[in-house]
Parts: C-alpha cells; structure tokens; sequence
C-alpha cells in the first residue's frame, strides 16, 4: 500500500483553536500546517499541496478571500473547505464553496465528525495524486517498433515505466494488464520524462471509457483500506 499522506491547512491567530484542530486532525493521522494571518495562507496554498482548509472568519481580516483562493490553487482546488463563524456571519458565508461551518465556540465531538464525514473525500483526493507501486509487464509499440518493460508505479493519469529506448515527448501505445489476463488496458501515452538508465513517467492519452472504467476500479479496491480513518471514534476534548 503507497503511504497516504493527508494535510490540513488551519488559519487562525487564536491558540485554543489550533490546538483543538491540531488534537482532531492527529486523531485521524492527518497532518496540519498553521497560518495565523491571510497572506501567509495564500502563499501556503500557492506553494503546498491541502486536503482541507480552516480558516477562522472572526480573527483572519480578508478570510473569505481565501475561501477563492483555494478553489484556484494549483493542487489544492479539490480541498475539504471548513469555516469557523459566529452565527452572525452565516449568510455572509454563502456562496464560497464551504463544506462545513463550525459556529463559535467549536465543539470538539461536533469537529470530529465533520473530519470523520470528510475524510472519504480527502482521500479520494489524495488519491488522484499518488501512484500505486505495482511490477506489471507492459508491451510498447510506436512507429512500427515493438518492444518490453515493466509498470513500477500507476495511477488513472498515467505510469512510471522501466524500458529502454525511451526519450522524452514520445509517443507511445501501452499494453499491459491488471488483476488477469482478461483485463487488458490499452492507451496511448506521451513520454513526460526519461532517464538514461531506463526510467521515464508516461502520461495516459486516448484511453477508451471502459479500459479507464477498469483502471479506476482496479485502483480503487488497492486503495480501499486506506479510505477508513485510523480511529474508529474521536475521543473529544
């Protein structure tokens, strides 16, 4: 199993409230980053990569402001979006793409479960990223060449290759199969970089519906352990 690797992002100035996020998140192996102010936040989602976002509406002036932010952030638009509110700035909060809100003061078994309902879809997030280590044949033909090497890593995006004669903004059409001999993947794919001694990541091209269908699903069940969190109950404050 790839090692998954979540991280939140909380904005606050206010200790109490990033040690109770600190203690939420690592109850759910869940890494966290703090911000106490809205610029420093903004660099943070620009350079990193988050799978949830907290921002503290009453104490970061400009918070909403990240709430944008982070839908057009490189790798982090897809992230879980909490934000913390008195109940006079609910409406004010419509409309920015949040998940959850927590009112003032937050309750540690409420913020909990709003992790625990969250967590899937981090992880699913995650899961776009990551390769899975795999060692799989696969057969690569361009040009009227054919020739062997294996998959060292997959993903439904693309592939880490070992094969010799490779070279950077290649085309190539793969074959290879997952789980049995019945469930052949073919795609074409362009080689995004290479090494001398026969490393290269190759990009998915023009892959029919169905053999993608059957990729995902096949990843999906390698990755299925890892979509329940670590603890089965949050032992709140």
């Amino acid at each position: 199993m790839p090692h998954i690797h979540l991280k939140a992002l909380v904005v606050t100035p206010n200790t109490e409230q990033l040690r109770l996020w600190r203690r939420a998140l690592g109850e759910l192996g869940i890494e966290m980053d703090e911000s106490r102010s809205m610029a420093d936040a903004a660099d943070k989602l620009a350079r990193g990569k988050y799978e949830a976002l907290a921002v503290d509406c009453e104490e970061v002036s400009g918070s909403t402001g990240l709430f944008m932010a982070v839908r057009s952030a490189p790798t982090s638009h897809h992230a879980m979006v909490f934000a913390i509110a008195s109940n006079a700035r609910l409406r004010s909060l419509r409309g920015y793409g949040i998940n959850f809100i927590l009112t003032k003061p937050v309750n540690s078994e409420f913020l909990g479960r709003c992790l625990r309902a969250s967590y899937g879809s981090m992880m699913a997030d995650q899961r776009r990223y990551l390769r899975y280590p795999v060692h799989i044949p696969v057969e690569l033909e361009t040009q009227g060449r054919k020739w062997k090497g294996h998959i060292t890593n997959l993903n439904e995006s693309g592939a880490g290759i070992f094969a010799l004669g490779l070279a950077k903004d290649l085309r190539v059409r793969l074959r290879f199969g997952v789980g049995t001999e019945q469930n052949q993947i073919e795609a074409d794919g362009l080689v995004v970089w290479c090494s001398p001694s026969g490393q290269a990541g190759i990009r998915f091209e023009n892959m029919l519906p169905s053999r993608r269908t059957l990729l995902i699903g096949w990843l999906n069940e390698r990755f299925e352990e890892a979509l329940q969190p670590p603890g089965l109950a949050y032992r709140g404050s």
